[in-house]
């Protein structure tokens, strides 16, 4: 039986200097992984083989995304605000969606069927999916018609992450708050 090559560990500090830029990411299932590149390419990898499996060109200064929670489909936003839905089976975006105020970072919920959207006015969006609607609507300031959003920042809110358990919704921002928000009230 042949002897296996040594593998060399690559320090963090030498891996950010060679990809400052890519972020990769794996989603439950281990064998896919992608990774997003500011030149507004996403690839997506087969771990176990290291093949390229897919990749989506032309999606501007990309910087975030997220897997659906049935693996079917990756959300990828862009410094222009604008979300595209992909499929790691397909070479071009299942759709597009200009939002209406800086967006940066996103998530979906436990079921698949909405998005939080973190924004630069210190709220969090809540969006179906796919179609990108205001989920709820309803604001006590502005009106019945009003678009309701999570208020728990006073400057831009940069991250939303979803609890494991589906119990909690934490968001964080450049005010230094993190804010937990219950999903339900059992």
């Amino acid at each position: 039986m042949a002897r296996l090559p040594a593998k060399t560990s690559v320090s963090p500090e030498k891996f950010k200097s060679m990809f400052p830029t890519l972020k990769p990411t794996i989603y439950s299932d281990p064998s896919i992984s992608k990774a997003v590149n500011n030149d507004g390419t996403v690839k997506f990898w087969d771990v176990k083989t290291k093949s390229l499996l897919n990749e989506v060109k032309g999606l501007g200064e990309a910087f975030t995304l997220a897997w659906s929670p049935d693996g079917e489909y990756v959300i990828v936003g862009n410094k222009e605000d604008k979300l595209f839905v992909l499929s790691p089976n397909q070479d071009t975006p299942l759709s597009s969606h200009q939002q209406s105020m800086q967006t940066n970072n996103i998530a979906f919920c436990w079921s698949g069927q909405r998005i939080f959207a973190t924004t630069g006015e210190g709220k969090t969006r809540i969006l179906s999916f796919p179609d990108f609607e205001p989920a709820y609507r309803f604001d006590y300031k502005e009106g019945p018609d009003s678009e309701f959003m999570l208020s728990g920042h006073t400057s831009s809110c940069t991250s939303t992450e979803v609890h494991p358990g589906n119990r909690y919704v934490a968001t964080g921002g450049t005010d230094s708050l993190i804010c937990l928000w219950e999903t339900n009230p059992d």
